[in-house]
């Protein structure tokens, strides 16, 4: 029996331990996702201004005056300060829960990403990305003869749920069908719009046609004015599960989601937590940055 006992205690201790370890060897507690307003480091060499990409140890506060701080913990969690005050770094791990899966995103691409919107890392971030996307096929190589461009890859991995389907054209007061077929070449879904976007709702269409699906645009009338065909495929329906993701709504988790589903090449998902972090947050630049940054990546714009 007491060796059982002291089982139960050796095992949380040895799980705050790697716990610590982690924060140890990513060589931080926090770093900055965005900031806006005034917002400051205190440390023992002084008082800096806070800038994303900073980072934060244990021994440092963080001192806010009608600002915002969006964080990203070692442990892949969002944390967010917004009410002026000066916060001690410590406290604010405390508030970092254990339970959960770990985020799977590697402390290597939070910092490719945020070098992205500080343009601070040594690497070619261009280059860097190009790298990311050739090792997993999502190079476009579009003909010209498609004058309607959508916001996607070649061959996309979503979930079964509503996504809001963009598109770039040059073409003015025309008006688009966003046509959805399956694999027969039948027409499963069509909207009509005079704008650049239209949603669709997956899950219903999934589970009725299979989980491959093709989607393209074209202008009413015009047939030949249209994009290429796109290809959506149902991935498993426990992203949140797979990877980690955050599930508390905030802008700063937002931010992380993303980054975990860029990194798991899941660009449509990464997309919209981007979007939805600038849209909540929009003081931060960074954040829509970030949402731009993917978007020309996807499109091949520059």
């Amino acid at each position: 029996m007491k060796a059982k006992h002291k089982l139960f205690f050796v095992l949380p201790l040895l799980t705050f331990l790697f716990t610590q370890l982690g924060f140890t060897q990513s060589g931080y507690t926090f770093k900055v996702l965005g900031v806006s307003g005034s917002v400051k480091k205190l440390s023992s060499t002084g008082e800096v201004n806070l800038t994303t990409g900073s980072k934060l140890q244990p021994e440092e506060s963080i001192v806010v005056e009608n600002g915002y701080c969006g964080l990203i913990h070692s442990s892949g969690k969002g944390v967010e300060v917004k009410k002026s005050g000066t916060y001690l770094v410590s406290d604010l791990n405390k508030t970092i829960t254990s339970g959960g899966k770990q985020a799977k995103v590697s402390d290597r691409y939070v910092n490719y990403v945020i070098g992205q919107l500080t343009k601070e890392e040594s690497e070619d971030i261009n280059s860097n990305h190009r790298k990311y996307m050739e090792v997993t096929g999502a190079v476009e190589r579009t003909s010209t003869n498609y004058i309607i461009k959508m916001v996607a890859l070649s061959s996309n991995e979503i979930q079964p749920k509503q996504y809001t389907i963009s598109w770039n054209s040059n073409i003015k007061d025309m008006e688009y069908i966003l046509d959805v077929q399956n694999l027969f070449n039948e027409s499963i879904f069509s909207a009509r719009t005079k704008e650049n976007s239209a949603a669709v709702d997956f899950g219903p269409l999934f589970a009725k046609h299979g989980k491959n699906l093709i989607v393209s645009v074209k202008v009413s009338g015009r047939p030949e004015i249209k994009s290429k065909e796109y290809s959506f495929k149902q991935a498993s329906e426990n992203l949140t599960t797979e990877l980690g993701l955050n599930e508390e709504a905030s802008p700063a988790n937002f931010m992380v989601n993303g980054m975990i589903c860029e990194e798991n090449n899941r660009y449509m998902d990464a997309l919209s937590y981007y979007k939805e972090a600038s849209r909540l947050e929009a003081t931060v630049d960074g954040y829509k940055v970030a949402y731009e940054n993917l978007l020309k990546k996807i499109t091949g714009t520059k």
